[in-house]
């Protein structure tokens, strides 16, 4: 779970400097699925 919420929040990271103004609105999103993936994980467990 680790490697994916990792990759998610470098992904979110690379998406912000691309784009200063949209960095806060991609970081909620990142936040968002990684939670999303979090807890559909935990269902399937």
């Amino acid at each position: 779970m680790s490697v994916v919420i990792n990759t998610q929040n470098a992904s979110v990271i690379h998406n912000g400097s691309d784009m200063n103004s949209g960095a806060i609105a991609g970081l909620a999103i990142g936040c968002t699925i990684s939670a999303a993936i979090i807890i559909i994980v935990c269902i399937m467990i």
